[in-house]
């Protein structure tokens, strides 16, 4: 009787430790899922271009903090070696670094990190729009017909304006399928540009 209550305590005890065995396994399992998830969005993330714009609230070596339209706060990381730089007044002209001071109104463009730092390769000064018509796409260009350039969006087909003075890429550096940010007013489907960069990277959507 002694030797059969030892075995039954002992199958408890084996299934006990199985059972929490295969809880601990899952456990890990969907640690893992969730982790490689996060993995995921944040490299969709980093290949896809974005634009901060606001006011310079704080400069430092290389970065950049400012405040949006909306109030928040956001951090610009800078190589002034490798990003562009452009002021926009009532032409465009090339710029640097240095010419970027506290209250300047910026357009940043490029990649965000795992913390939401937007990591610039081309950054504009500008003034703050009056109205709400600024309009920041990343599209590919789908026609080029004569002066008239065609990209599309997550969102929709837009032409793009281009000023008769004008400090960027010409028309005739650009190729169908290229991927481009564009910058400028909109009206009624057509971007008057203000700037736009060039860039390898299409749209990624992130994953579910």
């Amino acid at each position: 009787m002694k030797i059969f209550f030892i075995s039954t305590l002992a199958i408890i005890l084996l299934v006990f430790l199985s059972l929490t065995n295969i809880e601990a396994q899952d456990a890990t399992e969907e640690a893992n899922t969730i982790r490689d998830r996060v993995k995921e969005k944040v490299e969709a993330a980093k290949k896809n271009p974005k634009a901060y714009t606001g006011s310079v609230t704080d400069k430092t070596e290389n970065t950049l903090q400012i405040q949006n339209d909306l109030g928040e706060i956001q951090l610009i990381s800078i190589d002034p070696e490798s990003a562009s730089f452009a002021k926009i007044d009532k032409k465009t002209v090339s710029a640097k670094y240095d010419d970027v001071g506290i209250g300047d109104y910026i357009i940043a463009m490029g990649f965000t990190n795992g913390n939401d730092v937007l990591e610039a390769k081309r950054v504009v000064i500008t003034q703050q729009p009056e109205s709400s018509t600024l309009s920041i796409l990343l599209g590919k260009i789908t026609e080029i017909n004569n002066k008239e350039v065609t990209i599309t969006t997550v969102d929709g087909e837009y032409s793009l304006d281009f000023p008769k003075r004008w400090k960027g890429p010409e028309i005739s550096e650009l190729e169908e399928n290229m991927s481009l940010i564009s910058i400028g007013n909109s009206d009624d489907g057509v971007i008057n540009i203000r700037t736009i960069h060039i860039t390898t990277h299409s749209p990624t959507p992130p994953s579910q």
